[in-house]
């Protein structure tokens, strides 16, 4: 049985890595999905797929953070 059969392993990944962002971050959805797409961290998420999905949600939080340090 597939939970949301139009929305792709890419998408769902995405998803998650979003809600684990915001949780970790504290933040409300829209707050966490503006940070990453003004930042081009969802961006990098999306690009990195093949890498990040074989991860632990810690080190991929963590790849985000510096990431986000070298933007800066």
């Amino acid at each position: 049985m597939q939970f949301c059969p139009k929305m792709d392993t890419e998408d769902a990944f995405f998803i998650y890595v979003l809600e684990s962002y915001k949780a970790s971050k504290k933040l409300t959805g829209a707050q966490a999905l503006a940070e990453l797409k003004n930042t081009g961290a969802a961006d990098f998420i999306k690009q990195n797929f093949g890498a990040l999905h074989t991860m632990s949600i810690e080190s991929i939080l963590q790849d985000i953070d510096e990431f986000l340090q070298k933007k800066n």
